[in-house]
């Protein structure tokens, strides 16, 4: 896929909020539909590539480059019109406990922002499963590099149970400037062997 923009969701948007630029998903059941994405998803500089489920598996590639690429597993998103900061996207909680997001292909935004954001409820009905579950896990390169801009932002957070784990890359450098930022929140959150990590810079490092 080569587009300006994307936006891949199993939720709805209701006619009325898409008409008033009102970007709020909600699922159309309560066992949601899943997203696997296999192959390879391009969009152009400064782009946004959205995916929004309740379970989301990226196997393949997603390249935005100087743009955004959300993966969003929440009973509702927000999209916001205006994209700004390391987490631009709102996401909620779900109440059955069935969010994650699993990465072992390849996300890369070049100076740009990425996000993953799986929230469940800590009063979910399979609560005590979840504490020791992943809920996000990335086995795989995780990448908002820049040889000539400061380094992007990444940000990673599975909410108030379950784990975030990562035992792939996660990459922030930047060539000219300075690193940018790194991100991981949760319950639980582990750099597991033969992860790495790095955020420096020809001008500094970021965080």
């Amino acid at each position: 896929v080569n587009a300006a923009a994307l936006i891949v969701s199993t939720h709805n948007l209701s006619d009325a909020n898409f008409l008033s630029g009102n970007y709020l998903f909600n699922p159309v059941s309560v066992n949601s539909a899943a997203i696997l994405n296999q192959g390879s998803i391009q969009v152009h500089n400064g782009g946004v590539v959205t995916l929004i489920a309740h379970n989301i598996n990226n196997v393949g590639s997603i390249s935005a480059p100087g743009g955004t690429i959300g993966l969003l597993a929440g009973d509702t998103v927000t999209a916001p019109l205006s994209l700004q900061g390391s987490h631009p996207f709102i996401v909620g909680a779900t109440s059955d406990g069935d969010a994650s997001i699993i990465n072992s292909g390849t996300l890369s935004a070049a100076g740009g922002t990425i996000q993953l954001s799986a929230l469940n409820s800590a009063s979910s009905s399979n609560a005590t499963t979840l504490t020791n579950n992943a809920v996000i896990n990335n086995s795989g390169i995780i990448d908002v590099s820049s040889n000539t801009n400061n380094g992007g932002s990444i940000y990673t957070d599975s909410g108030v149970i379950g784990i975030n784990q990562s035992s792939g890359t996660l990459l922030a450098t930047s060539g000219q400037g300075l690193g940018g930022n790194i991100t991981m929140l949760g319950d639980k959150v582990g750099l597991l062997a033969n992860s790495q990590t790095n955020a420096s810079g020809a001008l500094g490092g970021g965080t």
